[in-house]
């Protein structure tokens, strides 16, 4: 059995869809239980449970809870984890819309005297 603490760049609904296409998808397991912030899949022998207890800045925090299932929980905690810093600022910096729409600083030619 195995507890772990995950923190990704996903929103919950993306991590619980995720984690659906990973556990039921891929590796056969059923879907036990469902509820707005978790989920539970049930395999031969064992199950992993989900659950997401919010968000910590800009992170989702996920808990998860393995019965013989250690080595997948694992890998889907790999495959969530967060993209690193430099890219989660390009997102962000993307996600605010075109640059039309704010309003940017004027920047002079090199060799202009400020004020001309």
């Amino acid at each position: 059995m195995i507890s772990l603490e995950a923190r990704t760049d996903l929103p919950a609904a993306a991590v619980l869809a995720r984690a659906r296409d990973f556990f039921v998808g891929q590796r056969g397991m059923q879907v036990e239980h469902t509820s707005w912030n978790g989920v539970s899949f049930r395999g031969a022998g064992g199950g992993v449970s989900l659950a997401i207890s919010g968000r910590d800045g800009a992170l989702t925090t996920v808990d998860m809870v393995s019965r013989e299932y250690d080595s997948l929980v694992l890998e889907f905690a790999r495959s969530i984890r967060p993209a690193p810093a430099p890219v989660r600022w390009l997102r962000k910096l993307l996600r605010r819309g075109p640059a039309s729409s704010r309003e940017l600083p004027v920047i002079p030619p090199p060799g202009d005297p400020p004020g001309e």
